[in-house]
């Protein structure tokens, strides 16, 4: 029995020692033997730099020189790192990993990506993994989540991305009359563009209460980080203290401003109230009705081709919601925005521009001058139920404003809106009238790209009337026309007249016209107005 024992054991070790044999003569055949690992753990947004560990295990004897290693993002290669290991040891890489936008981001770390090392390499299906990266904007987080909830009026959701603090500015002081939250939100923004030049995405939150206290929310995100925040601040004149490690008070146009930094988002929150007792009050609203998601999508669509999405608001109240959306293309800027109303019992309303009937649907435009050499152009489009309109900011030049209304046009068409909807009828309408019983006039037509008025002129009188001049003008320097021309009883004149216009942006206006002429040997003179509106 002893015996067999002995002979048991003798045939365990030569098993131990063949398998060690083979063993070894597998790893020490000049061949890697290696696994891949990658991770990545934190919460991802956009324009932040973060880090993709990559582990390479060296399973074999060998050791790993110079082995090439291919950084992959959506098939295509980033970048190639070397791996060096030895035997029964790992070696960390980190990859940085920075993206501008959001989305599902799939990742392969590829050992020997070009196959140089077919040879040498024991297992190539060791040699790839992969993993996906999400990159969102706000993640969980609630651009409202720090402001009380109670007593709310209405808020104001502001979202810009890939903009500039200009575009910013310029948006808000442009539309200062019809927009003017967006001044509210500036004071804190005046902060942000210390705090940092250039701002990929921000958001901005502004709550009005009833008992007439209001809340600032800002949340930007760009190529900085808390350190550099506020190394920023302390450069600036913006006045702040830490209050811990995470929370700093700012005093900013004397509100209570209060900065903190939270997975990759500064956040400053301006309200009534101290820093210190500031808490998550998880403030939420709720837009889950079916006219409110009709309205959005509205908005969404209305986005012209090849223009940059800068930027969209979100209204609400307890009964209405709004959302607007910013696009620029060039140095035009398009603002499309949706909102519901009451119902309409009358299906004509007034519009103070000009009306245009277009596949049957009814839109009124309008203009109006705007700060820095700008004109804002709005086309309305209304419903029983909600209103859409597209508001342009382009530059005085009338050749930009009529192609700004004719695509403003198509693009409304393009919406396939109701059409048994709101019929606009103008309170401009096309005239001409002279304060002369024996003279009277009909309007032809405006020429506004050449600033010409064409008008026909009828001669009431019992003799005929020599016409020498007519004066054409708005509100700038006096244009005279010289006609010389003679105009027999009940006869007519076609006179094409220069005119004078610091305000022929307008897609309806009014002239003034001066007429000196003689009859019987008397010199006289006649005042006239031409009402006009723009052919589109």
């Amino acid at each position: 029995m002893k015996r067999f024992s002995y002979i048991l054991i003798f045939i365990a070790v030569i098993l131990i020692l063949i398998l060690a044999y083979f063993g070894y003569s597998r790893y020490s055949s000049n061949k890697y033997y290696f696994e891949l690992e990658a991770s990545y753990s934190n919460t991802t947004y956009p324009f932040q730099i973060d880090y993709i560990n990559i582990t390479v295990f060296n399973l074999g004897n060998t050791t790993i020189k110079g082995l090439p290693v291919g950084y992959y993002e959506d098939n295509n290669l980033v970048s190639v790192f070397y791996v060096n290991a030895t035997p029964h040891n790992g070696s960390l890489y980190k990859i940085p990993f920075y993206t501008s936008a959001p989305g599902l981001y799939n990742i392969s770390i590829v050992a020997d990506p070009a196959q140089l090392y077919k040879a040498y390499i024991y297992d190539r299906s060791k040699t790839e993994i992969s993993l996906h990266i999400n990159v969102s904007r706000l993640g969980n987080s609630n651009l409202l989540y720090y402001l009380p909830s109670n007593n709310v009026s209405n808020a104001y959701i502001f979202f810009a991305e890939n903009t500039t603090a200009a575009a910013i500015d310029g948006i808000a002081s442009s539309l200062s009359g019809s927009y003017s939250y967006l001044n509210l939100i500036n004071n804190v923004t005046k902060a942000l563009r210390n705090l940092d030049r250039y701002m990929p995405y921000i958001e901005a939150g502004y709550i009005n209460y009833k008992n007439g206290s209001y809340a600032l929310s800002d949340y930007f995100v760009g190529p900085n980080n808390q350190n550099s925040i506020l190394q920023i601040l302390q450069r600036s004149s913006i006045p702040f203290k830490k209050l811990n490690s995470s929370l700093y008070q700012l005093d900013i146009s004397n509100i209570t401003s209060c900065y903190t930094f939270n997975r990759g988002w500064n956040i400053i929150v301006s309200y009534n109230g101290l820093c210190s007792s500031l808490k998550a009050y998880n403030y939420t609203i709720n837009i889950n009705n079916t006219n409110a998601t009709t309205l959005r999508s509205l908005v969404t669509r209305a986005i012209y081709k090849g223009s940059i999405n800068t930027g969209s608001i979100l209204y609400y109240n307890n009964s209405s919601y709004r959302f607007s959306n910013f696009n620029i293309i060039g140095d035009n800027i398009y603002i499309s925005t949706a909102y519901n109303h009451k119902p309409i019992e009358n299906m004509t309303a007034s519009c103070f521009g000009n009306v245009t009937d277009y596949n049957g649907i009814s839109i009124c435009t309008t203009t109006q001058i705007a700060p820095s050499n700008t004109v804002i152009i709005k086309q309305q489009y209304s419903g029983k139920l909600y209103n859409f309109s597209l508001t342009t900011i382009t530059n005085t030049s009338v050749d930009s404003i009529l192609s700004a209304i004719r695509s403003g046009i198509d693009l409304i068409d393009s919406l396939s809106l109701n059409k048994s909807a709101v019929s606009f009828e103008s309170q401009f309408k096309n005239s001409c009238s002279i304060i002369d019983a024996d003279l009277s006039c009909s309007f032809n037509r405006y020429n506004s790209l050449l600033d010409r008025l064409n008008i026909t002129l009828t001669n009431r009188y019992n003799s005929s009337i020599y016409l020498s001049t007519v004066y054409c003008y708005s509100n700038t320097a006096i244009i005279p026309n010289n006609i010389n021309s003679s105009i027999a009883p009940n006869n007519s004149i076609y006179l094409n007249l220069a005119c004078s216009n610091s305000n022929n942006i307008s897609v309806a206006g009014s002239y003034k016209l001066l007429m000196i002429y003689t009859i019987n040997k008397k010199l006289k003179s006649a005042n006239g107005t031409v009402n006009y509106t723009l052919a589109i």
